[in-house]
């Protein structure tokens, strides 16, 4: 007699058939090495994302094709070297059951990483508006916790890798790149370097203007010392209301004002050479029209 556990009549309705589990799995290890041997990755090969690739080739029990990360759930499962095909997990002293399913928590993940996809912060609360019946605790009837939530996006969200789940972390000091620009920026690169010989770099001159807020108060002063310690800092639990805990303005450094006064300077790269020019306003006020071929008389010159 034949196993139940491996008969597709003892599948419940909406789950994989043995046979099923037995393609994802195949799916899964072929693109692999064939991406390995094109010297390419799986997702190149189909052009989408591999699990929801995989999920289109498959049919759970009555019809429809499974999710992405149930089939990763599945691969990941056949991948283990506990388990076995047919291994029927014990039922026994399991306790209660949870108050969150894992197809609740799936959603929510799955909602998470689509808003960040689109650029939109996935707050709990956003997550919440778009799936309003399943974000409910079905113990006690009222949503689930901001707390919960964050834990489903610590253990089921990431962004390129499962083996890289979400932490909350501050953001890199490094201005974002959009996708857009990306293939534009490659293709400069490729063009100076094809272009750009090793010599032409004594002839090549750069510079980026800039400029600084000095301040003339002390308060001015504050403002900026605490702006420059970032949005995140190491503090006391108790100290967060102290006046050095808390944020600075958004305009502290942005913005000039009677108590500071804006420094315009630029760093100039040429022959090897870095100088930093700090142009002198008030020779700028002074003689507007020929202030340019004034600059080196009213620039002071750092060498570093």
């Amino acid at each position: 007699m034949a196993d139940a556990s491996f008969c597709p009549d003892s599948t419940r309705p909406g789950r994989l058939p043995p046979w099923e589990i037995a393609k994802a799995f195949a799916f899964s290890q072929v693109l692999k090495q064939v991406a390995e041997r094109l010297g390419s990755t799986p997702s190149e090969l189909v052009d989408m994302r591999v699990d929801d690739y995989i999920a289109s080739q498959l049919q759970v029990k009555g019809g429809g094709c499974p999710s992405g990360r149930a089939v990763r759930d599945v691969v990941k499962k056949c991948e283990s070297s506990h388990w076995y095909p047919g291994k029927i997990e014990c039922v026994e002293n399991r306790g209660r059951k949870p108050a969150i399913t894992e197809r609740q928590k799936n959603e929510v993940a799955r909602v998470a990483m689509s808003l960040k996809r689109e650029r939109i912060a996935p707050d709990p609360r956003r997550v919440r508006a778009r799936l309003p019946d399943i974000t409910i605790n079905r113990e006690t009837g009222k949503p689930i916790s901001k707390y919960s939530m964050q834990q489903i996006y610590t253990t089921k969200c990431y962004d390129e890798s499962e083996d890289d789940p979400w932490v909350y972390l501050s953001c890199v000091s490094q201005d974002t790149l959009p996708s857009e620009t990306e293939p534009l920026r490659v293709k400069a690169c490729e063009w100076i370097l094809k272009n750009t010989t090793e010599t032409s770099w004594y002839q090549h001159v750069a510079f980026d203007p800039n400029y600084t807020l000095i301040a003339t108060t002390l308060a001015k002063q504050e403002e900026l010392q605490i702006a420059a310690m970032g949005s995140s800092r190491w503090m006391s639990k108790e100290s967060k209301r102290v006046s050095i805990n808390m944020r600075a303005p958004a305009t502290a450094r942005t913005q000039s004002s009677n108590n500071s006064v804006t420094v315009h300077w630029t760093p100039v790269f040429a022959r090897g050479c870095v100088k930093i020019f700090v142009v002198d306003p008030t020779k700028a006020i002074d003689d507007p029209l020929n202030y340019p071929s004034k600059l080196n008389d009213s620039a002071l010159r750092l060498e570093m």
